[in-house]
């Protein structure tokens, strides 16, 4: 069973995700989830993200 605690962690990285994507796909490029749930363009992190997220029409290389 999860605490209280634990569903809200959840519920915020949902929302990290959802905003994650809309940022990919109003910029038309890679972003990403970092570890303290701040959402980034994927070109201007420095940092291991948790997730990547890439904009719903994907146009990058032909090995993606």
């Amino acid at each position: 069973m999860f605490s209280k605690s634990d569903q809200a962690y959840v519920n915020d990285v949902v929302l990290a995700l959802e905003a994650a994507e809309t940022m990919a796909n109003r910029h038309g490029e890679d972003t990403c989830v970092l570890q303290d749930l701040r959402v980034v363009l994927l070109r201007f992190s420095n940092e291991t993200p948790l997730e990547i997220v890439r904009p719903r029409n994907y146009k990058g290389s032909a090995l993606d």
